[in-house]
C-alpha cells in the first residue's frame, strides 16, 4: 500500500478502495486499518490540493476532459 497520495490517479484509486471497504471493514482488522489509513491520506491530499465543497482540480479536470471535443 502507498503511504501518500501524490496525484489524481492515486486519489481516485484511494476513493474507489474506500468505497469498497467502508461497508464491511471492521475496526481493528487489516481492512479496518486500511480504511483508516486511506481516509487520512485522502484528507491530507484534499487539504494539500484545496479541495473544498466538491470543487477541486480533480473535478475540474474530469469535467473538462468529459466535455472537451
Amino acid at each position: 500500500m502507498i503511504n501518500k497520495i501524490n496525484n489524481e490517479r492515486e486519489f481516485l484509486a484511494a476513493l474507489n478502495r474506500v468505497d469498497t471497504l467502508m461497508f464491511h471493514a471492521v475496526p481493528g482488522t487489516p481492512e479496518g486499518d486500511e480504511l483508516e489509513k486511506l481516509s487520512k491520506m485522502i484528507e491530507d491530499y484534499e487539504n494539500r490540493n484545496a479541495i473544498v465543497m466538491g470543487h477541486s482540480k480533480v473535478n475540474d479536470n474530469l469535467l473538462n476532459s468529459k466535455y472537451k471535443k
